[in-house]
């Protein structure tokens, strides 16, 4: 089972900190985190801005707007790292040296203005990373997980199991997106569409079964002749799902290799926090 204790949080040092700050405050307890990084970078768009402050300005800046807007732990370890380089660089290397398990950033998900930084580090960071969307709040009442019955799909459904569990009204929203070609209901006859949804829904509940979930807190959903990613995505608008949880079948330095495509794509199109739960690092 994964475990979270150490968190690596990205701030701009932008009124947008307070929504990052507020979502990795409820975060901590649920995923009983030990340790906070709050990461700032003095580069934007590759030159060094960051309106004009010096190193030790934006330290300060940092502690004070943690103090002001995070909610934690008086136990809780927490760090400060304020890096002169390129961000990417540098929180690849921090967290590759380092016993970081979890990235949180904030991204916008408006069409006028596209974060690329977040998706790079979804794509590359070695561990598992939380897209927070600036305009969303965060809860565990409707989690949904996508599940393809593969391992990395049952790491998912078990982190999503650790993150509900003082949540005593939350459901998980258990999703497989099946290939039934459009019209498929036409051409093999309804009675054995529905014989194929069934057997599929069954199927998924056993998935859920076999990996210890209890079972009373799971909702399954079969989605069937619409591509995997925008499946995932049209159901948890439909279902006002509050997390979205995918496991990644892989780490590298190449995209495909490390997220597939229906998790690139739903990082892409998704205005839900994204939990993309990836293979616990070597050491």
């Amino acid at each position: 089972m994964h475990k979270f204790d150490t968190f690596l949080v990205c701030l701009d040092l932008s009124d947008k900190d307070r929504q990052v700050l507020s979502h990795a405050s409820v975060l901590v307890q649920s995923l009983q985190c030990s340790k906070l990084v709050f990461f700032h970078s003095l580069y934007q768009d590759g030159e060094r801005s960051d309106a004009g402050r010096s190193s030790d300005e934006a330290l300060s800046c940092l502690s004070n707007r943690v103090a002001d807007w995070f909610k934690g732990s008086a136990s809780l370890q927490t760090e400060y790292y304020v890096c002169d380089g390129p961000p990417m660089d540098e929180i690849l290397g921090y967290v590759a040296f380092s016993d970081v398990d979890l990235v949180l950033c904030g991204k916008s998900t408006s069409k006028q203005h596209h974060d690329l930084l977040p998706h790079k580090i979804a794509r590359r960071a070695p561990c598992s990373v939380l897209l927070l969307p600036y305009e969303c709040q965060l809860n565990f009442d409707r989690v949904l997980v996508a599940a393809d019955h593969s391992e990395p799909s049952r790491e998912a459904l078990l982190v999503a199991s650790q993150i509900m569990a003082r949540s005593d009204d939350s459901k998980i929203i258990l999703v497989e997106a099946i290939d039934m070609p459009y019209g498929s209901q036409m051409s093999i006859g309804a009675s054995r569409f529905v014989d194929l949804r069934e057997n599929a829904t069954e199927q998924l509940q056993k998935f859920a079964q076999d990996s210890g979930v209890d079972e009373s807190k799971v909702n399954v959903v079969i989605a069937s002749n619409l591509k995997a990613s925008t499946a995932i995505l049209e159901v948890a608008r439909k279902r006002n799902a509050s997390m979205i949880v995918m496991g990644s079948k892989g780490k590298g330095a190449v995209a495909a290799t490390i997220l597939g495509s229906t998790v690139e794509n739903v990082a892409r199109g998704a205005k839900h926090p994204l939990l993309i739960v990836k293979p616990v690092k070597d050491s």
